[in-house]
This record gives C-alpha cells, structure tokens and sequence, in this order.
C-alpha cells in the first residue's frame, strides 16, 4: 500500500461504523509521522468542532510511557469538551479511568485520536502487551496506530486488528 492508499485508508477509517483501530505500519523513515501529522492537521481544519488527538510517542521524555500518553489524552478530551473530572495522577488510576474518558468523548461528539510511533513506548510493565489499551474502542472514538513493521508491537497490534503496511 503507498501513502495515498493510507491517507484513503485512514479517511475511509474515520467515516465508517466500527470500534477498532487502523494500525498503519512501516520501515523505519517510511513516511508515516508526516503522513500522520498531514492528515490529523488536515482533519482537524475541516471538523474545528471535532476533537483530534495526535501523539508522537519519542516527542517528550513523558511520552515513551503508555500511562502518560493516556493521561496527555485525557487531558485533551478534558480541554475540549471543558469537563471537570480531574485526571488522575496516578498510573493505577490512569489506566482504571482511561476508558470512561474514551467513553465520555464519545458521548460529546467523538474524536479521531492518532498514536504514532506506538513501538516506541517503553515496555515498562509489559506495555507492549496492549492489556491496558481497549480491544474495542467508544464508536464515536476512531483511532489510528502507527508502528515500525516486525516489531513485538507490530505482531500484537496487527494480531487485534486490521493492518496497513507502507
């Protein structure tokens, strides 16, 4: 699949009924950050009103922890939906509370959340086992996964749900 095929790929993604995830993979400097970043910067200007998510797991030292990507998403839907929930501080609550968040977006109007570099967490606590993550995500919540192809990640990822390698 090239990159166009992937940018329809994940339009197509963002419009259908469903709850699990695209995994978009690849080599290592393939393209897909940039493609990632192009399109949820597109999408972001054609919804304004729409909640669009991208984390760049390696963009910060907090961001190669999976429970501090799920806080820095929780904090987003927070923000835009301008709920007072306080988001936990501790990684157990984190993860207890992550998918009642996920939840709440969907019921505020949805969201397209993207985590790009999904192979670059740290395995701490067997994140790469994806137990913390959803099998099936909030309808209106339509996410995209990027990682490098052949990895432990990669295998989890494309085992759960369908792939798209560039």
């Amino acid at each position: 699949v090239d990159i166009l095929d992937i940018k329809d790929e994940i339009h197509k993604h963002v419009n259908r009924l469903g709850s699990s995830p695209l995994v978009v993979c690849g080599g290592e400097g393939c393209g897909k950050t940039a493609q990632i970043a192009l399109v949820a910067q597109k999408y972001k200007k054609l919804n304004p009103n729409r909640l669009v998510v991208a984390c760049f797991v390696g963009c910060s030292e907090k961001s190669f922890l999976f429970w501090e990507v799920c806080r820095y998403i929780m904090y987003s839907i927070q923000q835009h939906f301008k709920v007072k929930i306080i988001i936990p501080d501790k990684k157990e609550d984190i993860l207890a509370q992550f998918g009642a968040f996920l939840k709440l977006a969907s019921r505020e109007g949805g969201m397209l959340l993207f985590i790009d570099g999904f192979d670059y967490l740290l395995n701490t606590e067997l994140a790469h086992d994806l137990d913390w993550l959803p099998t099936q995500f909030p309808l209106n919540v339509r996410v995209v996964l990027t990682t490098r192809n052949n990895t432990r990640v990669h295998n989890h990822l494309s085992r759960r749900w369908v792939s798209y390698t560039i």
